[in-house]
């Protein structure tokens, strides 16, 4: 469970995509991506109906992703691309057009997926995405939205939780966002000799689906913080439970902040 404090900004640089002349500022839980794919317009002509497919790439440099539209039964592509190898530039959208055909009017879900391998070190970046249609006789209306997105890098996989990456374990679902954050059930102070009286350490956590800790970081906006009070911290923290997040009912990994205080033994 020890972490260096010197050695957590050069972790969040390894994980984050490096924005280009500092046009791109981020937390490192934003996504770097995203994809889109909505009506063009809200037209229904003989049953056929345009889609604008749109992803866009925030990170740096060029980059080469395949993106993939499922279509659900009753939807036929008439015209355009339901796979497309791209290759992305910063903020450059890339969009293309579908032409589809509706077997009848109804409710209709296109799941999409996108894969952008980042270059030089193996990782990947991953997002599921789902645009809901609701196709009438004379119009077509809809949205998509994100299910979740992560990176695998050095053989481990960082879910996007908006402001903190989350480790997940195998068998951890995606998810954008949770219903409820996770809640602390037990924690311990930290108990150290010779260690400032009433110091709070705080930590970067992900709570995983068993109420858990992992992956514990020093929060980086206090890293001034000795090792003998930080290897206090770590400790006590071991021992910190948790009520897991949730999202639509299910019990899922996702971050928090722990504060851990660190009182002296003599005091």
């Amino acid at each position: 469970m020890r972490i260096s404090a010197k050695a957590l900004p050069i972790l969040l640089l390894a994980l984050l995509p490096q924005a280009c002349n500092g046009s791109w500022i981020t937390t490192e839980g934003q996504s770097p991506f995203e994809m889109q794919a909505i009506p063009l317009d809200t037209a229904v002509r003989s049953g056929n109906f345009s889609v604008l497919v749109n992803v866009v790439w925030h990170g740096g440099g060029t980059i080469g992703a395949e993106a993939n539209l499922k279509l659900p039964p009753g939807l036929t592509r008439i015209d355009g691309e339901a796979q497309r190898r791209l290759v992305l530039r910063r903020d450059h959208p890339e969009k293309w057009r579908l032409v589809l055909k509706a077997s009848q009017p109804g409710q209709y879900v296109i799941r999409g997926t996108l894969r952008i391998q980042r270059p030089g070190d193996g990782g990947l970046y991953q997002g599921q995405y789902e645009t809901r249609l609701e196709v009438g006789a004379d119009e077509v209306r809809g949205s998509t939205v994100e299910n979740g997105s992560e990176m695998t890098l050095g053989g481990k996989r960082y879910g996007y939780g908006g402001l903190w990456l989350v480790l997940l374990e195998p068998g951890d679902p995606l998810t954008n966002g949770v219903d409820l954050s996770p809640v602390v059930l037990q924690q311990e102070d930290a108990i150290c000799d010779e260690c400032p009286d009433s110091v709070v350490v705080p930590f970067v956590v992900t709570v995983g689906r068993d109420g858990k800790i992992r992956w514990p970081r020093l929060d980086p906006s206090d890293r001034d913080i000795s090792p003998r009070v930080l290897a206090a911290a770590e400790n006590a923290l071991r021992d910190w439970r948790y009520e897991p997040a949730s999202s639509h009912g299910r019990a899922v990994a996702y971050w928090a902040v722990a504060r851990v205080m660190v009182r002296s033994r003599s005091r």
